[in-house]
């Protein structure tokens, strides 16, 4: 079997960094309305006992600890997905650019890339080893 470039494993994670950001949002939004209905219930029991209110403060600053651990995960994964796109964008050829955006950003496959982009897949090919290239070297300066 034919070693992957460097450059395609790399950016091939830009797909499975994406869906797994886009899952901790979700998480994100859920924790969000959990809260938020908390919310209620805990200015409701406001008449409890004591010991149910710190109960319900140690709720909330998990909540709160949870919510800032999501937020720093997301970011750090936008960063990801950032660093991928500005290597691509520091690229000086625009038809490799375009391919390496079809390809890695958008997912599309070798037949619709060269439909869209009017080459053989061969020349496709050869346009997407030496993006791989050029990108890589970029990677390294």
């Amino acid at each position: 079997m034919k070693a992957r470039h460097p450059a395609s494993i790399y950016l091939g994670q830009y797909g499975e960094i994406k869906s797994r950001c886009d899952l901790l949002k979700e998480q994100l939004n859920e924790l969000r309305q959990r809260a938020a209905g908390a919310g209620i219930r805990i200015s409701e029991a406001r008449t409890s006992p004591s010991f149910r209110q710190d109960r319900m403060a140690e709720s909330a600053v998990r909540i709160a600890d949870t919510e800032r651990h999501l937020q720093d995960m997301i970011s750090n994964l936008a960063e990801c997905l950032d660093m991928r796109l500005w290597l691509i964008e520091q690229l000086d050829d625009e038809t490799e650019k375009l391919l390496l955006t079809m390809r890695y950003i958008k997912g599309m496959g070798w037949v619709e890339i060269s439909m869209k982009m009017h080459y053989g897949e061969s020349r496709t090919y050869e346009i997407h080893k030496s993006a791989l290239d050029h990108l890589w070297e970029k990677k390294g300066e």
